[in-house]
């Protein structure tokens, strides 16, 4: 088995995370696709999502998307039922990870999905902005006294406080905090949230990248940035959620070996 997550602390490589979630678009030979993609780009790991769409999302809702650069609003919960796979389709999955050297990881949202992805043996939990005040969750995640992933998005300091007793309480071991913001106004990103949390927070902080620029990723790296999440797709001209922000295959390659030659430029501080 080569699932793991392994962060090493200040001074190490940045860990990188191909998110694919949506873009997988559910389907389990797509998704092999790009976990491959993710590989060759010698990435640490490729991170999908295990949903359930029948949670809290009404039957009428809508959400904008973007494909080939033209908005649209299409059902949420037909979306959401598009991403789903079983048991063995995510046992597939992994397996393939394996093959591939690359480590599988999930954000999940709900309570039974975290006890399936249990039974798969897998290395680590992730939870999603929209799930940092979800007690029920996080305590569910931290009595697998696994490592958790968190997008913090909104997340206010209480908050994050709040999640981290719960977590710890519950058993949990490391808790992986990832800045990330719901904006494209740079004066609301806040990218020294990355060194606050370096400073209050004794494990591994990241950044999760929200598109396909590049230039706030560096920025993430050189505040200290011990893990960096970007979006992976087979092709932006799939009719999928987050296409627009994914990069494809070979500019994701390209993107990593920028990240570890920036990594080189920078060098340690000793």
């Amino acid at each position: 088995m080569t699932q793991s997550i392994t962060l090493n602390g200040k001074g190490a490589p940045c860990y990188l995370i191909a998110e694919v979630g949506t873009t997988c678009m559910g389907d389990v030979a797509l998704a092999k696709q790009l976990v491959s993609a993710a590989a060759k780009a010698q990435m640490d790991a490729v991170k999908f999502q295990v949903i359930d769409p029948y949670q809290d999302v009404q039957s009428d809702a809508q959400y904008r998307v973007v494909w080939d650069g033209e908005e649209r609003m299409v059902n949420m919960r037909e979306m959401f039922e598009r991403l789903h796979m079983e048991p063995e389709q995510w046992r597939e999955v992994i397996d393939h990870c394996d093959a591939c050297g690359i480590t599988f990881l999930a954000t999940c949202d709900y309570i039974e999905g975290i006890k399936m992805l249990e039974t798969l043996d897998i290395c680590a939990h992730k939870i999603g902005a929209w799930d940092t005040t979800y007690k029920d969750l996080i305590e569910a995640i931290g009595a697998t006294g696994k490592p958790m992933i968190v997008d913090l998005g909104p997340t206010t300091q209480a908050e994050m406080d709040e999640l981290i007793a719960w977590y710890m309480g519950a058993g949990g071991s490391v808790m992986i905090p990832l800045h990330d913001y719901h904006t494209s106004v740079p004066s609301q990103m806040n990218m020294h949230a990355v060194t606050h949390l370096l400073e209050t927070l004794p494990g591994p902080v990241g950044y999760s990248s929200p598109n396909t620029e590049s230039s706030l990723d560096y920025v993430a790296l050189a505040l200290g940035a011990q893990v960096i999440e970007k979006r992976l797709i087979a092709s932006r001209s799939d009719q999928v959620l987050h296409a627009h922000e994914s990069m494809e295959p070979a500019e994701l390659t390209a993107w990593a070996k920028s990240i570890r030659d920036a990594e080189a430029a920078m060098g340690r501080k000793e």
